[in-house]
């Protein structure tokens, strides 16, 4: 691509950057979420176990926040931060007694959304080869296997009820 003085050709400078950047991002977040799906199979019970304790251990804190907020503020509290913070408090707690649930619940949660920013990816790289791009079909050919392997091992491993 040959950059030109002037408004048009800062223009095409700023686009191809821009492409550049999109194209990155999308490689490098498809190598993250190949490592994750690595790390899930290798140890599954272990890394959602984890996630689950974490995301339990978050939600209860982020009640205590609300609910503290709330206490703190007296009359002028808002009635909304009592009753989330009181639901978040029970969430959380939820979440660490009944850490199973989720268990079950994270890989059907995180399948669905790697599926749909996959197929995000796929638009968005042939967004990039309307635009001109030349290197677009790396990304998509990344993001496509992405999907491939997501539809692959949601097929192999369906939800167990415990």
């Amino acid at each position: 691509m040959e950059y030109t003085k002037g408004r048009d050709g800062l223009r095409k400078k700023e686009v191809f950057l821009m492409l550049k950047s999109i194209r990155n991002s999308l490689i490098l977040s498809s190598l993250l979420y190949i490592v994750l799906g690595v790390v899930l199979l290798v140890m599954p019970e272990l890394s959602l176990g984890f996630a689950c304790l974490l995301i339990g251990g978050a939600v209860l804190v982020y009640g205590v926040v609300r609910l503290a907020a709330s206490l703190r503020g007296g009359e002028n509290a808002d009635k909304l931060d009592l009753v989330l913070g009181v639901l978040l408090i029970l969430l959380g707690l939820c979440l660490l007694i009944w850490i199973r649930f989720l268990l079950a619940l994270v890989p059907m949660v995180l399948g669905i959304y790697i599926l749909v920013d996959s197929l995000g990816s796929i638009k968005r790289s042939l967004d990039m080869k309307a635009l001109g791009f030349s290197r677009w079909w790396i990304s998509c050919l990344v993001a496509a296997a992405r999907v491939t392997a997501t539809v692959s091992l949601s097929k192999g491993r369906p939800l167990r009820h415990h």
